[in-house]
């Protein structure tokens, strides 16, 4: 099972973390500033996996879509899988497996 978040709030982040299931990931996607959280029982007493991804702040977004643009087809070629929210779970394992090297969840995919 996943739990993903992504608003970077502390509170949504300390909850993903409660809501992981024993084995489970934990994905962070949100940004913020500051990261906060409180490993209490809930958290500490099992075994999981936190996933984050956070590549560059969020001050530096307008430079990197506009590096995207430019670079577009180079870096789609980087692109080995595209899957919907329902592929996912599968995906995360084939990348954890190094089977994948850049998955990416896609609406319509």
């Amino acid at each position: 099972p996943i739990v993903l978040e992504s608003s970077g709030v502390d509170a949504a982040r300390q909850r993903a973390l409660e809501l992981t299931a024993p084995n489970g990931v934990c994905v962070f996607l949100g940004e913020s500033d500051t990261w906060q959280i409180n490993e209490n029982r809930a958290v500490r007493r099992k075994d999981f996996f936190i996933a984050r991804s956070f590549y560059f702040p969020i001050r530096e977004y307008t430079q990197n879509l506009s590096l995207l643009r430019t670079h577009r087809t180079q870096y789609e070629s980087l692109v080995d899988a595209q899957v919907p929210l329902s592929g996912l779970e599968k995906l995360f394992s084939e990348f954890a497996s190094g089977a994948r090297l850049k998955p990416q969840f896609s609406s319509s995919a």
